[in-house]
């Protein structure tokens, strides 16, 4: 009873998460039938042949949703506004609108041959990425006196990359570093209200840190990016991204993490173990005063010597 309901509200621009939730029906139920409506009457088909653009698009969506995460309705949409922008920036709305949703089938075009779906993730370069926080004064005994949250990406390869660090607060203060910023050089800081990653953050890492940290020498190369479930990589901005430089998401299913998480696994809690160990040392020299983002900036670049090694990152 609740799967049309929950489709129509799909259909109307809602996610299916959401839609899932509120009507009461399992998420891959919902994506299976939103399949089964996507090969009836293709969205994206012209009448005529695909351009590269379109071609692009369909395949990345329809890998996508082998991966267990295809955009919704109202994401494609916007995708596709994006990329008719880009090609013809002065084309009104509602004529973008009117070209990208035609019901011709795809199966008519012998441009979108069905083998090019069947796309094997074994042999793509292969990421990780996950958020921890971490108490700025968290020692062996437990001291909290602040919080930052932490960013890992590392590659199945052992590599790792730098780290966003996101404190707590309206804005970067000068205060919360040192003197000498050569070991941080690389490093990304921001600040939210709440000391999490917000949509925005999450974006900004993507064009800051991992895509041009990880551009494979042949641009048209995919990338594979395993990650939670967070509701800032489900944004249009943050997919449509992954869409432009051939990244395709993997989400690990709900409350899975502490079991499928690679990084949970392996690097994290060596990562907290060490943190630990180095603030417990430094609360040993100042007579267990408060540790403040000087001194947690320095123990968490020394715990990510440690934990992060190649065998590490391997184990996970």
């Amino acid at each position: 009873m609740g799967t049309p309901l929950a489709l129509e509200a799909i259909a109307n621009g809602g996610s299916a998460k959401k839609a899932a939730r509120d009507w009461g029906v399992l998420r891959a139920t919902l994506q299976s039938h939103a399949w089964s409506r996507m090969q009836k009457g293709c969205i994206f088909c012209s009448s005529e042949a695909f351009s590269d653009t379109e071609k692009q698009l369909t395949e990345w969506i329809l890998i996508q949703d082998a991966l267990g995460l295809p955009p919704t309705h109202s994401q494609i949409r916007q995708f596709a506004q994006h990329a008719r922008r880009q090609r013809r920036p002065h084309t009104a709305r509602k004529t973008l609108d009117a070209s990208i949703f035609k019901t011709k089938s795809c199966s008519s075009d012998p441009e979108v041959p069905s083998q090019r779906l069947c796309v094997s993730t074994a042999l793509l370069p292969r990421y990780n990425m996950d958020e921890a926080g971490i108490m700025e004064g968290l020692g062996e005994n437990g001291l909290v006196v602040g919080s930052a949250e932490k960013r890992s990406c590392v590659s199945a390869a052992g590599t790792f990359l730098p780290p966003p660090v996101i404190f707590k607060g309206k804005s970067v203060q000068q205060q919360w570093f040192p003197e000498d910023l050569s070991t941080f050089s690389d490093w990304q800081f921001t600040a939210t209200k709440n000391g999490w990653t917000s949509d925005q953050t999450a974006v900004e890492w993507l064009e800051k840190v991992f895509i041009p940290r990880t551009q494979p020498p042949d641009p048209s190369e995919r990338r594979l990016l395993v990650l939670d479930g967070h509701g800032s990589h489900e944004t249009v901005d943050f997919m449509y991204l992954c869409y432009q430089h051939q990244i395709h998401l993997l989400f690990l299913p709900p409350h899975t993490s502490h079991v499928l998480q690679p990084l949970d696994l392996s690097v994290f809690s060596a990562l907290k173990h060490y943190y630990r160990k180095q603030v417990g040392f430094l609360s040993l020299l100042t007579d267990s005063s408060p540790v403040g983002k000087q001194n947690f900036l320095s123990c968490y670049q020394k715990a990510r010597e440690q934990a992060l090694t190649v065998s590490n990152i391997k184990g996970g």
